[in-house]
């Protein structure tokens, strides 16, 4: 990942930069399936369909962490997917459906688009008080990601963040492109912290 984005700014920029040969049946390499297209009621492929014996989507789950100078009520409000703007690059441009215009709120519903690729988000936890945020992100065909972000205090100046994806191929022709993006989710902590610590020290935009 070359640009740290919360939630699926990584899936969308490794998946562009890996392309999709395989996920997704009858996708061609690059393209990205859009919701619905094609498909009848009730159709769609199934997980595993066309593969050999005994293969099956994965399902992976990786964790980070890192500390922030900052205080845990400047951290906290870093993380929706309007305030995330400020830090997680020219990749992550939210299209809101819901609200509109767009805010950072729990029920928020919005796409992201990267190349080719668009992924479906919502917003199903925002919990400023308690420092949570959770986010189910869908790329049709190829992988559903769960990210869960916990922020809390160290000390006056301090917060700890933790973040944890979770991530499952919709197709088996996706498990190398799944086992790539966890990869390089648990690679993502140091860029994280840069990239926020910069737009707390107002050097991002």
């Amino acid at each position: 990942m070359k640009t740290p984005g919360m939630l699926a700014a990584s899936a969308l920029m490794a998946l562009g930069s890996i392309g999709i040969s395989q996920a997704g049946q009858g996708a061609q390499t690059g393209q990205a399936a859009q919701p619905g297209q094609g498909a009848q009621p009730g159709q769609g492929a199934q997980p595993g369909q066309g593969a050999q014996p005994g293969a099956q989507p994965i399902h992976l789950s990786t964790h980070f962490d890192f500390e922030l100078d900052a205080p845990f009520s400047r951290a906290v409000l870093l993380f929706g997917p309007v305030s995330e703007q400020s830090w997680a690059g020219e990749h992550w441009e939210p299209v809101f459906f819901h609200p509109r215009p767009g805010k950072d709120i729990e029920g928020a519903v919005f796409t992201v688009v990267k190349g080719t690729h668009t992924s479906i988000w919502v917003n199903t936890l925002y919990d400023l008080p308690g420092g949570r945020m959770q986010y189910v992100a869908v790329i049709p065909g190829v992988v559903a990601s769960l990210v869960d972000v916990k922020v809390s205090t160290l000390d006056a100046s301090r917060t700890r963040v933790d973040v944890t994806y979770s991530r499952t191929a919709l197709d088996f022709g996706a498990n190398d492109h799944v086992r790539e993006l966890a990869r390089q989710d648990a690679m993502s902590g140091p860029e994280w912290r840069s990239a926020i610590s910069a737009s707390l020290s107002g050097a991002h935009r």
